[in-house]
């Protein structure tokens, strides 16, 4: 794969999110609260513990 088609690949991905999800980009820390309709969190630590340790 070249840069070029790396290049071509983000800008149709980036395209496709616009179409499709048009309130905000795809920027992580956002998520949640731009799209609080399709959160999801998934846990996969041992025992189902939320956070790792002792928390």
């Amino acid at each position: 794969m070249t840069d070029t088609d790396t290049d071509t690949d983000a800008e149709s991905l980036a395209e496709l999110w616009r179409q499709r999800r048009p309130s905000g980009p795809p920027v992580a820390h956002t998520l949640r609260s731009t799209y609080p309709d399709c959160w999801v969190r998934f846990h996969s630590l041992p025992e189902s513990k939320r956070h790792p340790g002792g928390m």
